[in-house]
């Protein structure tokens, strides 16, 4: 039996039946993997290693963290304080996050780093303005992207010592591709979503309501410092736990009330897709994609190929710790093998684009990210076929 393909047909049908039939898919997503896994023969820790350790620390740290700082009021003062700052001109937010995104990005921290940071601030906004969350997570997450490939940030660093081994120098080019792909496609949703008909409204702010108090300061002081901490290369999920212990220690609210906010769902959804595209991968499933993708290229058809090829590794692994580190040493090989024609350079950015603009998709880290981040479970499970169908658009 081919189990690779198997596989695949496994975790097609545990997304089918899960959209049509309002269940988890993480739930379906790790019964569909142990039953192939086993049948494949795979023993059961092999299986339950494809749960996502470091992933369910993030999405469980920030969740619980941010749980917290909205249990006790300040999540809600930061956002009219926030809306206040805007005076109403709403259809600017979603441009404004694309852009900060991509700088606070770009100066260090990361894409990852800052959906993490961003995601409950912004679709909170947008739940109390009424503005799309899909539209917010695809701003935080292509803006996010956008600078994430700064020669100074983690993906960037890891891209360019990786063209650097390959004789290439591609810092500027890169940055500029990959800006420029994901700007596009940003603004590209802002109106095909409708951001441009977001009506500006007239703020009537009340002074009683916006208010910090002592309890407020000192979360939002610990705030900075957990996002301090995290620019300069703390362990995101480590960091927020110690915030979120040093509010609890500090009577900032009850663990309680911060643990009933933590949206469980979700993090078993992305965590259970893991342990399914786990199996994917350690059949074959993976394999069998880009064998046959790879079987299509010629010199005019290389670039979209790569990109394709990195775009659905991509929504299973790591950009930056799988995808890169795969592809762009193949680079001169496959030039070689197809034609002298292609400019390696154009190549690795086509890489590094189709890597990341499928990141909106909540199988991947970011899109996950943003789905933790969302407000109850009626917006998450409306919000993650949204996510995944934008994911394949960019793919």
């Amino acid at each position: 039996m081919n189990f690779a393909v198997l596989s695949i047909i496994g975790f097609t049908a545990a997304i089918a039946v899960g959209v049509l039939g309002k269940l988890n898919i993480g739930l379906l997503s790790i019964g569909t993997a142990y039953l192939i896994g086993r049948a494949a023969g795979l023993s059961a820790d092999a299986i339950i290693g494809g749960w996502p350790a470091r992933l369910f620390f993030i999405l469980f740290g920030m969740s619980f963290f941010f749980g917290i700082v909205s249990a006790n009021g300040t999540l809600d003062l930061l956002v009219k304080k926030s809306i206040s700052a805007i005076k109403g001109r709403n259809r600017l937010l979603p441009l404004l996050l694309l852009f900060g995104c991509a700088l606070l990005s770009g100066i260090g921290p990361g894409n990852i780093a800052v959906v993490a940071i961003m995601s409950p601030l912004a679709l909170a906004i947008a739940r109390r303005e009424n503005i799309s969350p899909l539209l917010i997570c695809i701003m935080v997450i292509l803006g996010s992207n956008a600078g994430g490939l700064s020669p100074i940030a983690p993906t960037g660093i890891i891209a360019n010592n990786l063209a650097r081994q390959e004789g290439l120098e591609i810092a500027g080019s890169l940055l500029r591709d990959m800006s420029i792909a994901t700007i596009i496609c940003a603004l590209a949703s802002y109106f095909l979503i409708g951001g441009w008909k977001i009506p500006h409204r007239k703020i009537v702010e009340e002074r009683s309501s916006t208010s910090f108090a002592r309890r407020h300061w000192i979360t939002v002081i610990v705030i900075l410092t957990v996002i301090s901490a995290i620019v300069m290369g703390a362990d995101i999920g480590l960091t927020a736990f110690l915030g979120a212990a040093c509010l609890l220690a500090m009577r900032m609210s009850t663990e309680k009330e911060a643990i009933s906010r933590v949206p469980w769902s979700a993090i078993l959804l992305v965590c259970g897709v893991a342990v399914m595209i786990n199996i994917v991968e350690e059949t074959g499933g993976m394999e069998v994609l880009t064998t046959t993708l790879g079987g299509l290229m010629t010199e005019a058809t290389i670039g979209p190929v790569m990109t394709l090829m990195a775009g659905l590794m991509s929504l299973v692994s790591s950009a930056s710790g799988v995808v890169l580190p795969t592809l762009i040493p193949a680079v001169p090989g496959v030039i070689a093998a197809t034609g002298e024609g292609v400019k390696p350079e154009a190549l690795i950015s086509a890489i590094a684009i189709g890597s990341h603009l499928v990141t909106v998709c909540p199988f991947s880290t970011l899109g996950a990210l943003a789905i933790a981040s969302s407000g109850d479970a009626e917006e998450r499970n409306a919000l993650f076929p949204k996510l995944v169908v934008a994911g394949f658009v960019y793919l």
